[in-house]
């Protein structure tokens, strides 16, 4: 069940909705209400699925108690705490490049991804390394580590929340009206961007990738307006199930960190990687990059503590290559500004910043959703007629540029400039209107078309 099923928006929405109006701001109530869900929500993905989070938080929970801070112990809690991940995620990858390399045929089949694990994996391990470091003391509960690694609103997908952040709030946040009004704006908001926006981008994008792929040929138009609806299909896709995990958050009275600063309107790869998935980068800087020593080392040294970072980012996101080499690009561009430092400055005061960045960014995400290096390389040589494509132009093709445009404008901090430029009522007025449209149409076309998973799910 995911958060743009029918079933949760009309059943499970209210039901949360009137469990936190009836518990009439009591956290104790509420906090057995979110657990049971979290509970049920993850069973009815396999019970399997759940044994492993409950091993997960009963073995942390020991390591806290028992290791007295030991860093072998710590070292082997990590490990046993990343196998799981390894073995689910990795273990076709791993095969088929032992087989390509010695030639042997190695058949070991490839288990289903338990739902949430790359996201509950390093929520565990930062709750590890807290405790290591002295950040959390040995009085843990072991049903606060359960309720914080099988928390439903962000187990999926995330936000990736720290342990102390959601432990204070458990136990004290305001649950409130107001708080109430504004998680259900927000989960809208979420849910048009991924149903209204981000699934009819998909048609068009995933059309031209899967059949280019395939050995099919278009137009460079094509090619190029493809990458560019896939661009702005991920980001809608992946900030509007944040923007629903906020939402659901805020009508319990917790607050989820965001994980999106409009980062298309970045200069720099730098400030786009400060704006993108802002909580999966902090998780890597202060359980990677810092304690590998940072920027306070040598430059060569500097340099190959990004380079784990951006390896590690890659492979975290999926068992391929093109992952790695996804990882690499953005490593290259973030090493190149952090040594070019007049090249960034020009980019940062003018508006060429905004088109290099917006230009590297899909030709990074090309190689992201290809489903190899060669099909990215000879779309990416297609987009510049290097490839196989049609000398010929189509008009059609053009009939999906009013949606990338609407969709680009969801790119942009629109609210703050609308809610500044319009009057307090007739803003009310309007934004309750166009909410419930929203909702509306969102409804309706989950009703009318195959389900859709959100595209960070598979992570």
């Amino acid at each position: 069940m995911t958060f743009t099923s029918n079933f949760f928006i009309t059943m499970i929405v209210p039901l949360i909705v009137l469990v936190t109006v009836f518990s009439r701001g009591n956290t104790r109530i509420n906090n057995i209400f979110i657990f049971v869900l979290s509970f049920l929500l993850l069973l009815i993905n396999g019970i399997g699925n759940i044994r492993l989070v409950l091993f997960i938080c009963v073995f942390d929970y020991l390591f806290i108690k028992c290791s007295n801070r030991r860093k072998d112990l710590f070292i082997l809690a990590v490990v046993i705490n990343l196998i799981p991940l390894l073995f689910f995620k990795y273990t076709g990858f791993i095969r088929n490049n032992i087989n390509m390399l010695t030639g042997l045929h190695i058949n070991i089949s490839q288990s289903t991804v338990p739902l949430g694990i790359s996201f509950y994996t390093f929520e565990s391990i930062s709750i590890l390394s807290d405790y290591y470091n002295g950040r959390l003391d040995n009085n843990i509960k072991l049903i606060d580590i359960c309720f914080y690694l099988m928390f439903f609103v962000t187990v999926t997908s995330g936000p990736i929340i720290r342990f102390n952040d959601l432990l204070l709030q458990k136990y004290n946040r305001n649950i409130s009206p107001e708080n109430i009004n504004k998680g259900l704006e927000r989960f809208i908001r979420g849910l048009g961007k991924k149903i209204l926006l981000a699934n009819n981008l998909a048609l068009f994008a995933d059309n031209v990738f899967s059949m280019y792929g395939s050995g099919g040929s278009f137009m460079i138009a094509e090619l190029w307006l493809s990458s560019i609806a896939y661009m702005l299909q991920l980001y809608l896709d992946f900030s509007g199930y944040s923007d629903m995990a906020i939402g659901i958050g805020q009508i319990s009275g917790f607050k989820i960190p965001e994980n999106f600063n409009y980062p298309y309107t970045a200069k720099t790869f730098q400030s786009f990687w400060r704006r993108w998935h802002i909580t999966l980068s902090q998780w890597f800087r202060d359980y990677v990059y810092i304690p590998l020593g940072g920027n306070r080392v040598s430059v060569p040294r500097h340099i190959l503590n990004l380079f784990v970072v951006w390896c590690l980012t890659g492979l975290w996101h999926g068992a391929n290559w093109t992952f790695i080499v996804w990882g690499g690009m953005n490593f290259i561009l973030l090493v190149f500004e952090k040594y070019c430092h007049k090249v960034t400055k020009k980019l940062e005061s003018s508006f060429i910043g905004h088109i290099y960045t917006l230009f590297f960014v899909n030709m990074c995400w090309i190689i992201f959703r290809s489903s190899s290096l060669s099909c990215a390389v000879s779309f990416i040589m297609g987009m510049f007629g290097f490839s196989k494509v049609y000398a010929t132009f189509d008009i059609s093709v053009l009939k999906i540029v009013p949606l990338m445009i609407v969709s680009f404008i969801f790119c942009l901090p629109i609210k703050s400039i609308i809610h500044k430029n319009t009057d307090i009522k007739t803003y009310i007025i309007v934004k309750t209107a166009v909410l419930c449209i929203i909702l509306l149409l969102s409804v309706l076309s989950i009703s009318n078309t195959s389900y859709t998973p959100f595209i960070y799910g598979q992570f």
